[in-house]
């Protein structure tokens, strides 16, 4: 985990592309938190779940094809391990494979019932926010303003589609961004918490997405998407279900 201490960026499309979902920019003030120096690996992921969903195997592949509910429970697992507290609840209890019954079956929406919520208080890992990946994307406090995360070259921090031989990479192969944090741009797209909303143009502090919707957000492209998509402010809003292109990296608050 890389600590990227907390600040005031201007998050959205910055460079004045056509990425009408990523507009209007504002201002966004965040706290400090922990984010993974590197995209869940298919051996660490292993290491607390029972099975290993990927399509691509390789230990220091990126995990591929979990769902939201999977990543919940993995970070609660990861949590429990480590001693601290867990962030994902369901029905007001923790989530765990014991509440399984209570998941949507078949990717049918989340009810008042199935819906999961995040303790942003806990210490535990979850997923980052869409503002807490867009600034650790961006470098931080350390950004030098680049189109992707760590150079305005995609070839130097990015496996896309024009590059990657279609299939993802061991991660940290590329290099990082001013955070020392690899692959925020490209090989496998990733999980944030937020539920899709667009964009108001208010300025905000801590924000965490609606509190329902249809659709979450994912970020930062992916081995089989174009460079365009792996710039620091791409969105794409996508249900739950797996899909081999998607992963995932840790967060936790900072101290």
């Amino acid at each position: 985990m890389v600590m990227v201490k907390g600040g005031l960026f201007e998050m959205g499309d910055t460079f004045s592309s056509y990425a009408s979902d990523a507009k209007p920019t504002h201002m966004v003030t965040l706290s400090s938190s922990y984010i993974g120096k590197y995209e869940v690996t298919q051996r660490l992921w292993s290491a607390y779940a029972d099975t290993n969903p990927a399509f691509h195997r390789g230990g220091s592949l990126p995990v591929e094809q979990v769902d939201w509910y999977g990543v919940f429970i993995f970070c609660n697992r990861l949590s429990q391990a480590h001693g601290l507290q867990p962030c994902y609840h369901i029905g007001g209890r923790i989530l765990h494979d014991t509440y399984e019954y209570m998941i949507p079956a078949n990717n049918a929406p989340e009810t008042r019932h199935t819906r999961v919520s995040c303790s942003f208080n806990a210490n535990g890992y979850r997923l980052p926010t869409e503002a807490e990946w867009e600034y650790a994307a961006r470098g931080g406090r350390r950004s030098k303003g680049t189109l992707y995360s760590g150079s305005n070259n995609p070839d130097q921090v990015a496996w896309c589609a024009e590059n990657s031989g279609n299939a993802p990479h061991a991660v940290g192969t590329k290099t990082p961004n001013e955070l020392g944090i690899y692959d925020l741009s490209g090989n496998v797209i990733e999980r944030v918490w937020d539920w899709y909303a667009a964009y108001s143009g208010a300025a905000l502090i801590n924000p965490a997405g609606p509190a329902e919707g249809s659709a979450r957000i994912m970020r930062g492209g992916s081995f089989a998407g174009s460079a365009q998509s792996c710039t620091v402010y791409h969105r794409k809003s996508h249900p739950s279900w797996r899909d081999y292109t998607t992963g995932f990296r840790l967060c936790r608050n900072g101290d």
